[in-house]
């Protein structure tokens, strides 16, 4: 790895340690950079701000979960990974989500939901030829947006419920509602 990799790995992870415990609002470039043992032109040779670094911080944590899943063997097994690593990462999300740059987190949150429906309705589809294009476009916009308002529903409460519970028990009424 090259000194300016590690260099954004180790602001990356510092802003992640400045998370638990506190608003990305109260996160300072001075802050970051004294914990990293770097410069400030360091951080904006990386960065231009608090804002883009937390993106990179937030798109490298899906990433994570999204890379397990380059297919989709079902939706509850993608969504309870998703589900398990923000348990993982609760006070970073929730600090996050209560400051300012909230809009950062939910605009990703949105592009994570839709690429798991677009993946799941890929699965689906394969099987399942006789739809029209716009009928597959109406059910991954569904399913993208039932998941993320889900998801937001989720970190609103604080994540103080399982979402998977929930998840499973509105599969197993939409399995009923086909076959009745």
């Amino acid at each position: 790895m090259s000194a300016n990799s590690e260099a954004r790995e180790a602001l990356m992870h510092s802003c992640i340690k400045f998370l638990k415990t506190k608003s990305p609002d109260k996160i300072f470039i001075t802050d970051l950079v004294k914990d990293c043992h770097l410069n400030r032109n360091t951080f904006y040779y990386h960065f231009t701000g608090i804002p883009q670094l937390l993106s990179a911080v937030i798109f490298r944590q899906i990433k994570t979960v999204v890379d397990k899943y380059p297919t989709l063997p079902d939706l509850s097994s993608c969504l309870d990974s998703l589900a398990g690593h923000s348990l993982e990462y609760k006070d970073v999300i929730l600090n996050i989500f209560q400051s300012e740059n909230r809009k950062v987190y939910e605009d990703l949150l949105f592009q994570v939901c839709e690429y798991i429906a677009t993946k799941y309705a890929g699965d689906f589809f394969s099987r399942h030829s006789d739809y029209s294009d716009e009928d597959k476009e109406l059910l991954i916009h569904f399913y993208t947006c039932e998941g993320f308002g889900q998801f937001m529903e989720w970190i609103n409460s604080d994540m103080s419920f399982d979402p998977m519970e929930r998840i499973k028990k509105y599969m197993q009424m939409y399995r009923r509602l086909i076959v009745e």
